[in-house]
């Protein structure tokens, strides 16, 4: 007859002659500081660490940081009763230590923030270039998210590397993806398993932007693929300074003259010297004039009166520093000749900034209207353009605006509609001369007398 049952005898216990150690972290960002705390059996008489970064000390308790990234072994030999000559406990690849993720992403003076349901991380085991990379956290949850993003200041072209493992489902409303937004405004997402490392490449406008990397479940699938998006060699490089004028296009009546700036958007570097030549296509415009910018130490020129000006500009050394933004670097004089439009350009622009490098600039075109016009009944000079806007509220032509001006314009309607260029009195921009059109002066000549 079976007893059904179990027996059990003689137990025992052995001491392990033993030695261990563990740190209180054993993952992070450089420079990592690790607690080293040491175990052993006996009676030790000496502890000797070996951090597998060419640094050891001696002593039961240690505390390291860690300097360099990487993945590092540790060691500990304790002497001890009953290992005279050392008792050995290794600890194969036990330290890893990432760069920063401005080091992993290749990223130069970014400073980054990270965060949702779970934070980036940099991953050493994945990447485009440099050895390392940004992942995102670990997620598996509809809805939930996880980001990294950064603040940059521009113009700027933005460059960087991306990739992602996840699920793609019919639409990207369905799939896990990885989005990139600039300011709030997604510009692009990816998802699916098959792409690989994708570059892409935006131009960011002047001024301060927020970049944004975002890897979402959407889904209600299990995880496919590794569940997460990756980024790596994020790179900005300036935009090249644009040399423009001001304003473009400028509106000057025939007989007349006025002011057109010659302007460059930024200089990344500063600026130490310039030359150029300036250009108007036909005889409807001249050049009458060259005044400084208050930039210039020294401004010369050539060509004056005439349709092709040359000039050169040098900085005094403390003006136009590295990121200077809408610099003046020389004021034309302008005067209208005949009816027309006059192309105006720029060309053999050359720069140099304050580390005395050539720069590329871009030069773009502009354009003089010449408006011919004549003295309403009852003045003597032609209407006049005071703020530059194309639009000629100073009827009278006396130089002011005032209350005349209004006289003028809604007893001389007919007169205007007779004139060669009756839109530049259209001040309301209906298409129209008409009744509104006097309102509109009377509102600006309040205005400007306040």
């Amino acid at each position: 007859m079976m007893e059904d049952c179990g027996w059990v005898d003689n137990v025992t216990f052995t001491p392990v002659d033993d030695t261990d150690f563990v740190g209180n972290v054993t993952w992070g960002e450089v420079p990592l500081t690790v607690d080293f705390t040491g175990y052993t059996t006996g009676t030790a008489t000496r502890w000797a660490w070996d951090f597998g970064d060419k640094e050891s000390t001696v002593g039961r308790n240690q505390t390291h940081t860690y300097t360099t990234p990487g993945v590092y072994n540790v060691t500990l030999i304790v002497k001890k009763d009953t290992a005279p000559e050392g008792q050995m406990e290794v600890k194969n690849g036990y330290i890893t230590v990432t760069p920063t993720f401005e080091e992993a992403l290749d990223a130069e003076g970014l400073v980054w923030k990270t965060g949702g349901d779970a934070p980036w991380f940099v991953q050493l085991n994945e990447s485009f270039t440099g050895g390392s990379c940004g992942q995102s956290g670990a997620i598996d949850e509809r809805h939930q998210q996880s980001w990294i993003q950064t603040t940059v200041t521009g113009p700027k072209n933005l460059t960087f590397d991306w990739k992602v493992s996840s699920y793609k489902g019919y639409s990207m409303k369905s799939s896990d993806a990885l989005n990139f937004s600039i300011d709030g405004e997604v510009q692009d997402e990816i998802a699916g398993t098959d792409e690989g490392w994708q570059r892409t490449t935006y131009t960011l406008a002047r001024g301060e932007h927020t970049l944004r990397w975002v890897y979402e479940k959407r889904s209600y699938s299990s995880t496919t693929g590794e569940n997460c998006g990756w980024l790596d060699n994020v790179t900005l490089t300036d935009i090249a300074p644009v040399i423009s004028f001001a304003p473009a296009p400028a509106m000057v009546a025939a007989g007349t003259e006025r002011e057109v700036a010659i302007v460059a958007d930024h200089f990344p570097e500063g600026l130490k010297n310039i030359s150029l030549t300036v250009s108007l296509e036909n005889t409807h415009a001249e050049i009458t004039g060259v005044t400084s910018a208050s930039m210039a130490d020294t401004l010369s020129y050539s060509g004056v009166p005439g349709t092709t000006v040359t000039l050169s500009a040098r900085d005094d050394g403390n003006t136009i520093e590295a990121g200077a933004e809408d610099v003046v670097l020389a004021t034309l004089k302008v005067k209208g000749l005949t009816d027309g439009t006059a192309g105006i350009t720029v060309s053999d622009a050359v720069v140099y900034t304050d580390n005395s490098e050539e720069t590329v600039v871009i030069c773009r075109p502009g354009a003089i209207d010449v408006v011919g016009l004549s003295p309403l009944p009852g003045c003597t000079h032609i209407p006049g353009d005071g703020d530059g806007d194309g639009l000629f509220e100073d009827v009278n032509g006396d130089g002011t605006l005032n209350a005349d001006d209004v006289r003028v314009y809604f007893e001389h309607f007919e007169s205007i509609f007779s004139q060669k260029n009756p839109r530049v009195f259209d001040y309301n921009s209906n298409g129209r001369i008409d009744f509104d059109d006097v309102v509109t002066v009377h509102r600006a000549m309040e205005t400007d007398r306040t």
